[in-house]
Parts: C-alpha cells; structure tokens; sequence
C-alpha cells in the first residue's frame, strides 16, 4: 500500500515538474526526470501487484488490479498541466481498490 501511495506524490510532482524546475524545487522528479517517475509509477504497481500473488485467488485479483493500473499509467504518460489533476484521483482510487483487495485476499486466504 506504500508503494501505491507513493505514486500519488509521484503524479503530483510530475505535473509540477515544470513550475518546481523553475522555482529551484528539488523533488525527486526534478532531480531524476520525468521518465524516472513514469517509469517507478509502473515499477510501484507492479510490486504492490505481485504482493497478491499467494495464492490462486490472489492472482486472479491481482490481474484484476493490474490492468486498471496500465489503463491508468497509460494514460497518466500522455497527458499533461491541469489534466494531471484527474490522475492524483485515478492513483487514489486504484490505492483504495488495491487496499479493498488485498484486505479480501487475506480474508478467502484465511478461510482456505
């Protein structure tokens, strides 16, 4: 759930990058780049995903998950300014389903 949460501030930092650049910010995305961020978006959902993975059940939710969470990635690399706005609330809502989840695995898990 922390990777997820981290992508949150990544998203923010990366329709910043402009205005913090400018301003003498140092966020992690202006240090290492906007590809960097696009890149650990991906890399934070796809750990957080693999984290399901422990059993059957746990797969299927976790292919569940990861297509909404490309639909999402996809669409945060092709847009940018204001538009980034709705993809702070994308990356919060995947977190909330992610964590509603995982929360059901453990449940079916533990009546296994």
């Amino acid at each position: 759930m922390g990777l997820l949460s981290s992508n949150i501030l990544l998203v923010n930092n990366y329709r910043d990058y402009h205005t913090d650049q400018e301003d003498g910010k140092r966020t992690s995305v202006v240090i290492l780049g906007r590809k960097f961020a696009i890149v650990t978006y991906l890399v934070n959902g796809i750990l957080a995903t693999a984290m399901l993975c422990t059993s059957f059940v746990g797969a299927a939710f976790a292919l569940l998950f990861m297509m909404l969470h490309l639909k999402t990635w996809r669409g945060l690399k092709t847009t940018e300014g204001t538009a980034l706005n709705a993809y702070i609330g994308l990356t919060a809502r995947n977190q909330l389903l992610f964590t509603i989840i995982y929360l059901l695995v453990a449940i079916i898990n533990s009546q296994l």
